[in-house]
């Protein structure tokens, strides 16, 4: 029944958080098929160039021309590369239709392939294997990760959107997807409570460190496309960038940071399940131990998928001839690396929290513990009996 009332629970508040999804933009901006089209693309010998142009006849599958038949142009720079595909007669595209002020079509663009089918089916494939690899536990594992997405994508990030403290906001939704994520492993207990603290402790040690070397190192993002973009839009709110920077590396390393904390909380309480009378101090040690065989593989898994992010800019630096010293001072590529080490600083931090908390709160009114740190019942020696 409490398995039951948990899924309950963590569906209710995946319901709400999709209630909170941030509204539909009202770009007139529709989905359209190619029925058609002329590949009039050529190869500008003076420069060396090739150029891909379409002539595209689309059929439009939503909105107010739904089922017309209309005309688009796409040009591409293709450069060196003339294989470079474009769109293909049968491809459902997003196509920008701008109409006159007396309600005609003033012209269409092709926006982009409609590639969202393709994602859903590897997200299926995903659950599937899930499903066959952890049989009726992935139905929790399923409902956390979807009410993972949910708090980031439907209430994160429209709080930031809207100018709300993204530190607080991002500290806020990490403690919450934290608590659910690990009840929803774990269940309700001290081990469960013992890996939230010390995940918690990790994420303020990150987020005090991000905050520090940021102001150190002065990065504001203001050189990424991102950024960019924010600043130049019209709008009253006054966003700040350092501290999106910071709810960014949060919500990345917030996954390995409660993997290290429930691994090592789940190691101190098997080993006192084992041995009840064992110390607190050696429940400690554990710990620790069990930390530094996985902190090396975690550390890896942030510090790479962080670097994967520009893998595409520091190949065109390497051809270029720009030096690794030069990189570094690149803003966006100092963001990068930011990140990677601020998020696994935190998850070295959680190591001995987690550690400190699970040998205290797991021998807590039991027989463990040290004989000095045993409570004063605990620590009466028992008279000898006739």
């Amino acid at each position: 029944m409490k398995k039951l009332l948990l899924i309950a629970v963590m569906a209710l508040l995946m319901l709400m958080l999709f209630g909170c999804a941030a509204h539909q933009s009202d770009d007139p901006i529709y989905k359209a098929r190619v029925q058609s089209l002329i590949d009039e693309s050529y190869h500008d010998e003076a420069q060396g160039k090739y150029y891909r142009m379409q002539h595209l006849t689309l059929k439009m599958l939503d909105g107010p021309l739904e089922g017309n038949i209309v005309e688009s142009e796409v040009f591409i720079d293709a450069m060196n590369y003339p294989e470079l595909a474009l769109y293909r007669v049968g491809d459902t595209v997003e196509a920008f239709v701008v109409f006159t002020e007396a309600g005609d079509v003033d012209y269409v663009s092709v926006h982009t392939l409609v590639r969202a089918p393709y994602a859903l089916i590897l997200a299926v494939l995903f659950v599937v294997l899930l499903a066959l690899v952890s049989g009726r536990k992935s139905i929790k594992t399923i409902l956390a990760l979807v009410f993972t997405i949910s708090a980031v994508v439907f209430v994160l990030v429209p709080l930031l959107a809207l100018g709300y403290n993204p530190i607080i906001a991002a500290m806020l939704v990490c403690i919450i997807v934290t608590v659910f994520t690990l009840i929803s492993v774990g269940g309700f207990n001290k081990k469960s409570l013992s890996a939230i603290l010390g995940t918690a402790g990790g994420l303020f040690c990150a987020t005090v460190v991000t905050l520090v070397f940021s102001a150190l190192m002065r990065i504001s993002g203001i050189d990424t496309p991102a950024v960019e973009m924010l600043m130049i839009i019209e709008t009253d709110v006054v966003f700040n960038y350092q501290g999106i920077l910071t709810a960014g590396i949060l919500i990345g390393c917030i996954g390995a940071v409660m993997d290290v904390g429930m691994s090592i909380s789940s190691s101190v309480n098997e080993m006192h399940t084992i041995d009840p009378q064992i110390s607190r101090s050696k429940l400690l040690h554990a710990g620790m131990r069990v930390g530094r065989d996985i902190i090396g593989t975690m550390a890896n898994t942030l510090i790479l998928a962080y670097t994967g992010g520009t893998i595409m800019m520091m190949v065109a630096w390497q051809v270029y001839g720009v030096s690794y010293a030069d990189m570094l001072n690149k803003g966006f590529i100092l963001i990068e690396v930011a990140k990677s080490l601020c998020g696994s600083i935190g998850m070295v931090m959680t190591i001995p929290l987690t550690a400190f908390i699970s040998a205290r709160m797991i021998t807590a009114h039991t027989g463990g513990g040290d004989p000095d740190m045993r409570t004063p019942a605990d620590a009466v020696t028992p008279l000898p009996q006739d």
